[in-house]
């Protein structure tokens, strides 16, 4: 006989979307309780993804830190223009270097430099892969919001 042990939590949430899909689902015929289980189980599968530990924010933003420096050093012009770094795990960090991001992509819309080349060779590539990445983590979630017909319809 095996040995007895709790459900890890990822068990837990797919037995609850799997709950929800064949038992719960099939037996609502009221729209907004077949929407509103659809979207529950897009935030389940969501919250797989969070619990799946891997999160890469940190590792996002010391990428971009490395490409904002690289940019510094190689166009000085550009802290001043476009704004200083923060102090490396500072509170707002993450927001402080969305922001220059943003900011440098910005500042490539308008120049046509050196530093613009760098900016959409280095930077934007990087900012278009993260998003990428966060978008395919909280794509479940949000195609369940939007009315994915594969879970209402189930």
């Amino acid at each position: 006989m095996s040995e007895l042990k709790r459900p890890t939590l990822d068990e837990v949430l797919v037995g609850s979307i799997d709950t929800i899909q064949n038992m719960l689902l099939p037996n609502l015929h009221d729209t907004w309780a077949r929407t509103a289980a659809g979207q529950l189980i897009g935030m389940l599968r969501y919250g797989r993804a969070l619990a799946s530990g891997d999160e890469s924010v940190d590792s996002e933003v010391a990428e971009l830190r490395t490409v904002i420096t690289n940019l510094y050093a190689a166009h000085p012009h550009l802290e001043s223009s476009v704004g200083e770094l923060p102090s490396s795990n500072s509170e707002n960090e993450a927001f402080i270097i969305l922001d220059l991001s943003s900011n440098l992509l910005n500042y490539a819309l308008k120049e046509t430099d050196k530093a613009t080349e760098m900016i959409l060779s280095d930077l934007r590539p990087l900012l278009v892969s993260h998003l990428e990445a966060s978008l395919a983590e909280t794509s479940p979630m949000l195609m369940s919001f939007g009315g994915d017909p594969g879970d209402a319809e189930h």
